[in-house]
């Protein structure tokens, strides 16, 4: 998995391409829901696949592919290797991370907050 980096001059902000990308992987895809709950734990702080999949309650395999599907729409970026892999948001996620914000509030989703 190789993670593209922007340099601040490509980097979009709030364009119809950053819309469109944000309501594709967030609201309009069947993993919507998962992939909310997995950015709010990654904009927290650096997360590893393991930690997430306990926090989350979800199967390994699953919250890996959902951060394949991040990583794949430039929303997360990622550090090492094998099991030792740790996640955290994109320049492009926090430049636009207001669409971000107005997708959880208009879709009224609750801020999620686990209990470590």
């Amino acid at each position: 998995m190789k993670s593209t980096v922007f340099q601040p001059n490509q980097v979009r902000s709030h364009t119809a391409y950053a819309k469109n990308v944000f309501y594709s992987v967030f609201v309009t895809s069947r993993g919507g829901p998962n992939r909310t709950r997995l950015m709010w734990l990654i904009r927290r702080g650096h997360v590893t696949n393991a930690r997430v999949a306990k926090l989350l309650g979800l199967n390994y395999l699953t919250v890996k592919y959902h951060l394949q599907v991040l990583e794949r729409n430039n929303l997360v970026i990622h550090k090492g290797e094998k099991r030792n892999v740790m996640f955290s948001i994109s320049t492009f996620f926090e430049i636009n991370s207001v669409l971000f914000d107005e997708i959880c509030r208009l879709n009224e989703v609750d801020v999620w907050q686990p209990e470590s």
